[in-house]
């Protein structure tokens, strides 16, 4: 079996990549992984997991690629924007993320999404819009204001700063058609639903609480556990109904009255996916058993809780001169 993994960029906000390779490599140790991405500058290339990499510089070669694969061979997109793109294609079953129709749901503010989850959704009003509009949202905003992307990308702001949006949108967080979203910060405890799906079922699950973030809100440390039953029927549910392909993450904040509300769906595992399976869940694997029939290797877990580490790793001698003086930010 060949597991080709999308997205291995591994810097401080990293993709999910590197943690899928770990995951695989625990659960499918004889498989074959092969490492993908956009830039040779990608530090997970390197990873010890992958077997070999290769670098897919254009959408035409990430085509070329889909259409040669074999009966045995899968694929894991871990970017939201390869994501979106991999969705068009039309015979994708080993190709493991939403199609079009469960993405389109998904479009911030997915309100919807909310509902089926039966939580609620955070007041939020999608930019450019006049200044009148923005000044409104801004005085209901007690909390804080956060910028986001329609699809994805986040960062808290002050008022000026989403006056500011009124009119000119941020580069980074604008979509095809120069929007994206600003949204009322829920002041409480972080948890995330992170599940495996295929073909509309599905197949595991894991609750996450999280303990340590970054400033832009990405999971540090977390503890992992079952979902309750409550969540987990609510889960079938939304697959079900969104014939969900793939890996998936929703992300929520408690409030002080104990209720939940839905900050963002991702179409694809969350960075620390590894984590799950260090606590004994190993989405990844279960995915992929989902799709090849092949039953994974059992976890073994010390405990349900997990950190992030910042450790070194060789670099491939062809990757060399692509690494380049920065700021790794």
């Amino acid at each position: 079996m060949r597991i080709f993994v999308l997205g291995v960029d591994s810097t401080p906000d990293p993709y999910a990549g590197v943690g899928v390779a770990r995951s695989l490599r625990q659960a499918f140790p004889e498989c074959e992984l092969v490492a993908l991405d956009r830039s040779p500058a990608s530090s997970g290339l390197s990873w010890i997991d992958f077997d070999t990499s290769a670098i897919v510089r254009s959408r035409a070669a990430l085509n070329r690629l889909c259409d040669a694969m074999r009966p045995n061979e899968y694929l894991i997109p871990c970017t939201d924007e390869d994501i979106r793109w991999l969705a068009r294609r039309v015979n994708a079953r080993r190709v493991l993320a939403p199609n079009r129709g469960c993405l389109s749901r998904l479009r911030k503010p997915s309100g919807q999404v909310a509902r089926l989850l039966g939580v609620g959704a955070p007041e939020s009003l999608v930019v450019p819009a006049d200044h009148r509009t923005v000044d409104r949202f801004i005085a209901g905003c007690d909390s804080g204001i956060w910028l986001k992307g329609i699809w994805s990308g986040a960062e808290r702001v002050t008022p000026r700063q989403a006056r500011v949006c009124a009119t000119r949108v941020p580069l980074p967080y604008r979509d095809g058609r120069g929007r994206a979203l600003l949204q009322a910060h829920i002041p409480g405890p972080s948890h995330a639903l992170s599940f495996a799906a295929y073909q509309g079922r599905l197949v595991q699950s894991a609750w996450m609480e999280k303990l340590g973030v970054t400033r832009s809100g990405k999971t540090w440390s977390g503890t992992v556990t079952n979902p309750s039953r409550e969540w987990g029927a609510a889960l079938v549910r939304v697959v079900r109904h969104l014939a969900w392909h793939g890996g998936g993450d929703f992300e929520f904040v408690g409030d002080s009255s104990s209720r939940m509300w839905l900050i963002d769906g991702n179409p694809r595992f969350a960075a620390w996916i590894h984590g799950a399976t260090l606590a004994g869940t190993n989405l990844p694997a279960a995915l992929i058993g989902a799709a090849s029939g092949d039953r994974p290797r059992a976890c073994t877990t010390n405990s349900s809780t997990f950190t992030r580490v910042v450790i070194e790793t060789s670099v491939q001698e062809s990757l060399v001169p692509h690494i380049t003086r920065h700021v790794v930010e």
